[in-house]
């Protein structure tokens, strides 16, 4: 892809057409260069576009439109002890780059750290979207429910913590000319929600039937909502592979 149309001047502010910035917001981009970007305005602004994989979120649906039965510490036990989060460990191979060079280059560096962190919180990642509510009640109600709630925050804590550690590694690599930050877009990377989208799972909302368990229930939302689990089973339909300008963005003409 022509140089000229990456996202971000190095100097100076760049205005492209909507084509070559969304989804990322055009007001956004066109305010920046690279020379300002740093790894507090990447975190929170430019390592995700507003609703990218995960939707706007919505009202807490009726309680008859979703299986409260399936909410107890035997079914939730079951689930955390199949590990269902195992789906998020699927190979993607990224479309906008290639992994070269010598070990110290700095796109090879870079993924090599994301699989570091992907390895280490890939339960978190997999929670971001698949955490049910835990009402104050239940918690005081029932301790395995208390524990569950204290460390699922835990977790989401120390995945924020480590994607901001991982940032300067992505940042490096944008002022080395190798990428912008629709390096963001590849399906090769896995995100979590923002407060204004859609995090938490209703155990049986949406479902045909009335799941008879929550490994139905979860088969059920997988299928008719597969950006729960981030396209993991249909990589193809991951709006990162739909984009026009994603394939082979950032692969020199070497690496071809």
């Amino acid at each position: 892809m022509d140089r000229a149309l990456w996202i971000r001047g190095y100097r100076v502010c760049v205005t492209l057409a909507v084509a070559y910035v969304e989804p990322w917001p055009v007001s956004h981009v066109a305010k920046m260069n690279v020379s300002e970007l740093t790894v507090d305005l990447l975190f929170k602004r430019f390592s995700k576009s507003p609703s990218w994989i995960f939707p706007p979120k919505e009202s807490p649906p009726a309680p008859h439109d979703r299986s409260e039965g399936l909410i107890d510490e035997g079914n939730d036990s079951a689930v955390y002890a199949s590990v269902s989060w195992r789906v998020l460990v699927v190979t993607v191979q990224p479309v906008s780059f290639v992994v070269d060079g010598p070990p110290d280059a700095p796109l090879r560096v870079m993924s090599h750290r994301w699989a570091e962190l992907k390895a280490k919180h890939l339960q978190a990642l997999w929670e971001a979207s698949h955490s049910f509510p835990i009402p104050e009640s239940l918690r005081a109600a029932v301790a395995y429910f208390a524990t569950l709630y204290q460390g699922r925050k835990q977790r989401r804590s120390r995945l924020g913590a480590a994607l901001e550690k991982f940032l300067p590694f992505v940042l490096r690599c944008t002022e080395a000319g190798m990428c912008d930050m629709d390096i963001f877009l590849d399906p090769y990377f896995l995100h979590f929600p923002r407060r204004e989208e859609t995090s938490v799972w209703y155990p049986g909302l949406g479902c045909d039937t009335q799941p008879a368990n929550p490994f139905q229930a979860l088969c059920e939302v997988h299928a008719a909502e597969p950006w729960r689990n981030q396209y993991r089973a249909q990589i193809q339909d991951h709006p990162g592979s739909q984009l026009p300008r994603l394939p082979g963005k950032f692969v020199r003409l070497g690496d071809l």
